[in-house]
């Protein structure tokens, strides 16, 4: 195995099965797919380092279906809750608090939810890096 330099790995996911799912089930999805993105940051900021996320000059901004990581946030300057949640946990594991990404859904309407994610603590509190860095 070469330590060669690779181009960035662009994973593009398109999850059609996502609209037959339940609302708790998309829930649960969500879920997951964050607690991949944490494990990821978690392994690059062990290797590489990162600042912490309330002090890297990022704040929150709307990127939908964009999955960022800690790279891609800093060089955008910015991230949604996904995003941000990710990077949290990461940095929370690493400091050795049992930190979990939590899904708080809304609804809006007939069939309509909102998800927004959020960091769990060991005490049970929620933390919101969305709101704290400008949502």
């Amino acid at each position: 195995m070469s330590n060669e330099a690779h181009p960035p790995y662009r994973l593009s996911l398109c999850l059609d099965s996502f609209e037959t799912l339940g609302p708790y089930e998309r829930g649960g999805v969500l879920r997951a797919l964050v607690e991949v993105l944490a494990r990821a940051n978690g392994i690059y900021a062990a290797r590489v380092g990162a600042p912490h996320l309330y002090e890297a000059g990022v704040r929150y901004v709307d990127t939908h279906d964009e999955w960022r990581d800690i790279p891609r946030v800093l060089e955008a300057r910015g991230g949604d809750c996904k995003d941000l949640v990710a990077w949290r946990v990461a940095e929370l594991r690493a400091q050795r608090v049992a930190a979990v990404p939590r899904i708080i859904m809304q609804q809006q309407g007939p069939g309509s939810y909102l998800y927004h994610v959020v960091v769990q603590l060991p005490s049970g509190a929620y933390e919101d890096p969305s709101k704290i860095l400008g949502m």
